[in-house]
C-alpha cells in the first residue's frame, strides 16, 4: 500500500514538474541589444528565433523552411571562397546551401547569437544583425562573427532572402 502511494505521489510531482517547465515563458534564442519596434520588427524577431533555434536543435528542415527560395546565402565555412578563389566569399543560393548545411548540421553543438538589432527597412523588409557563435564537433568553431540576415514578408511570411558576414 505505501509503495503504491509512493508511486503515485512520485507520479504528481513529476506531472507538476512538466507543467511548469512547460508553461513558463520560453526565454529568448537571441539576445537583443535593442528590442524589437513595431509590429514588423516584432514578427521578424519570432521568424528570427525560430532560425536560431532550428539552427540549435539541428532541425534541417525548419531551417530551410525559413529561407526563401531565391536567397543569396554566403556561407559560414571558410573554404568556400568566391568563383576566382580569391578572397571574395561565395554566395550560394537556397538549393546549394541546403546541400553545404546538410552535412554540417549534425556537428553543430551550439548556435548563438547575441547583439541582436533590427532596422525596418519598408513595411516588406526587416534587416536583423548581430554577432553568432556556432560550436561545431571536429571541426572549428566560428566565434564572434557579425552576419547580417535581411528579412522579406513573402505572403504573410517573413523569409531570409540574404545572409553575409559583415
Amino acid at each position: 500500500m505505501n509503495i503504491t502511494f509512493a508511486g503515485l505521489r512520485l507520479g504528481a510531482i513529476a506531472l507538476c514538474g512538466i507543467l511548469l517547465v512547460n508553461c513558463s515563458p520560453q526565454r529568448p534564442a537571441a539576445q537583443y541589444s535593442v528590442a524589437p519596434q513595431g509590429p514588423h520588427e516584432h514578427e521578424v524577431a519570432q521568424a528570427f528565433e525560430a532560425l536560431v533555434r532550428a539552427y540549435d536543435r539541428q532541425d534541417w528542415g525548419d531551417v530551410m523552411a525559413l529561407i526563401a527560395d531565391d536567397a543569396q546565402i554566403e556561407p559560414a565555412a571558410p573554404e568556400a571562397t568566391g568563383p576566382s578563389g580569391g578572397d571574395s566569399p561565395r554566395v550560394l543560393n537556397k538549393y546549394e546551401y541546403g546541400e553545404a548545411i546538410k552535412p554540417i548540421i549534425p556537428t553543430i553543438r551550439g548556435y548563438q547569437v547575441e547583439h541582436v538589432k533590427l532596422m525596418t527597412v519598408n513595411p516588406m523588409q526587416v534587416l536583423v544583425s548581430g554577432t553568432v557563435t556556432l560550436l561545431m564537433a571536429g571541426r572549428p568553431s566560428l566565434q564572434n562573427r557579425d552576419r547580417l540576415w535581411v528579412f522579406e514578408n513573402r505572403g504573410e511570411r517573413w523569409l531570409v532572402v540574404r545572409a553575409q558576414y559583415l
